[in-house]
């Protein structure tokens, strides 16, 4: 078989779609599958973080219409779309944005900061 010949070419043109093809639609079901694990395992009460940086707690999840609703603060729930919580907080980043103010110990990269010295 010639490098050249043109049943070769058209068989590495065949090989290349399928490869085009089928490796980025397996990566999107194991992404879908992920999104789906990370959403069966959200109740109220689980602390998230949306994939726009809003921190808060699972307050409900309307599956029907696709949504959630967080507790971003005391008495403060937002209405967001359930695709966009895309991670859950195992460390509890978000139990601190919940906290009223008179709560809040002052942190510097998510540890409670020491006492200004003077």
């Amino acid at each position: 078989m010639n490098s050249g010949s043109p049943l070769f070419m058209l068989a590495l043109l065949g090989i290349m779609m399928i490869v085009l093809i089928v490796l980025p639609a397996r990566r999107a079901k194991k992404a879908q599958a992920q999104l789906k694990e990370r959403q069966d395992q959200m109740v109220p009460g689980t602390p998230v973080m949306t994939n726009f940086g809003l921190y808060g707690t699972v307050a409900s999840i309307d599956k029907e219409s696709n949504t959630a609703q967080l507790e971003i603060a005391p008495d403060t729930v937002v209405k967001v779309h359930l695709m966009t919580v895309t991670q859950i907080e195992e460390t509890g980043a978000a139990s601190g944005s919940v906290a009223s103010a008179g709560e809040r110990q002052p942190t510097i990269n998510g540890e409670i900061a020491d006492e200004p010295t003077k």
